[in-house]
């Protein structure tokens, strides 16, 4: 009888440990699904930024051809800039829909391990930045030098501009990068 009981134990005591290991390793799984996911999200925001800055400029740029430009083509400028316009919002709630899903995934990590609390800062950051607008050109720059010289120069500036919102997004992957390694 004794060694019944001594066998139902060892038995108990092996699926218990199964168990728990089956259960670390599928938060592991979880935890390392969340960030390759945040990290996704990222990229998807550099490259959401860098269609803002594009639409922005154009925005500008097209305005700019419709009130200095006089060869009859007025209206295609006012639509392409009414195109770049639209084109901006839309490109905008793609950023905040992407926001949304970077700090829910976060929230989701946050729910299997506890996080610092510079990472609510962060997430508080991200929640509340903004995209400045695009430089206005000068009505009396020549079209050339607008074209060829201003509006890549400001494409590029307003694309970095846009860039250092990403910061917050690096710092708390690797955070959770971190996390996901420290609880081997």
């Amino acid at each position: 009888m004794l060694s019944a009981l001594l066998g139902g134990l060892l038995v108990l005591a092996g699926q218990t440990i199964d168990r728990w290991q089956k259960r670390k390793i599928d938060i592991e799984n979880n935890l390392r699904e969340i960030y390759a996911y945040c990290r996704k999200i990222e990229a998807l925001m550099k490259n959401h930024y860098r269609e803002l800055a594009m639409a922005k400029v154009h925005v500008e740029y097209w305005r700019y051809c419709y009130r200095v430009v006089n060869d009859g083509e007025n209206k295609k400028y006012y639509d392409e800039h009414l195109k770049s316009q639209i084109y901006g919002r839309e490109i905008e709630r793609k950023i905040g829909e992407a926001k949304a899903d970077f700090i829910g995934h976060v929230r989701k990590f946050q729910v299997i391990k506890k996080i610092k609390e510079e990472i609510e800062q962060l997430l508080l950051t991200i929640s509340d930045l903004t995209h400045p607008k695009a430089h206005s050109y000068d009505l009396s720059l020549p079209h050339d030098v607008v074209r060829f010289e201003k509006v890549e120069k400001d494409e590029k500036e307003l694309g970095e501009a846009y860039y250092e919102n990403l910061n917050s997004f690096s710092v708390i992957n690797d955070y959770l990068q971190k996390q996901i390694k420290s609880s081997h």
